[in-house]
């Protein structure tokens, strides 16, 4: 089935770059530093499908493998970010709640029922680090992806017990 998910082995490659560019206002020209990463699959794809082969241009330093793999990481989780607001299943929704519930403030009020876009939003930032006070601004993709990150893996362990639960009592 092409498109369907699957796990991608991939080599990573990374350098510092200049990359031209021009101030629409003032038409000023200067070179921007940033790192390129390029992530190719080399022999884990199924016959019939492209290989993945991502260029990523950002402006986090990427100066070791650690560093690289989190911007990879990061990226990957981007189809999420972009899709998260049409569905969450049962047990992220109620990992989601758990996680709001643990840090909330005393003057919060956590609702019962399914958070509305904006609240899933907020609160997946906050998982990912996100306080509001620095940049003063709205919380931005690499926050959100890093509370996704945290919040897939509470499910993950929500499922695994409710599993073993059910083997054991089933």
């Amino acid at each position: 089935m092409p498109g369907a998910a699957r796990v991608a082995h991939v080599t990573l490659r990374a350098a510092d770059v200049l990359v031209p560019l021009k101030d629409p206002t003032t038409g000023k020209r200067r070179e921007v530093k940033v790192s390129a990463i390029n992530a190719r699959e080399m022999v884990s794809c199924p016959t019939g499908e492209e290989p993945l082969d991502w260029l990523l241009l950002t402006n986090l330093r990427v100066e070791n493998f650690a560093q690289a793999r989190e911007v990879v990481s990061t990226y990957a989780l981007r189809w999420r970010i972009e899709q998260f607001h049409l569905e969450f299943s049962e047990i992220e929704l109620h990992a989601l709640l758990l996680f709001k519930r643990r840090s909330k403030k005393k003057t919060e009020t956590i609702p019962d029922s399914v958070p509305t876009i904006a609240q899933a939003t907020l609160w997946l930032a906050e998982l990912g680090g996100y306080t509001g006070k620095s940049s003063g601004g709205p919380p931005g993709t690499i926050t959100i992806s890093r509370g996704l990150a945290k919040l897939r893996s509470a499910a993950d362990a929500i499922a695994a017990f409710l599993a073993a639960d059910d083997e054991e009592n089933g």
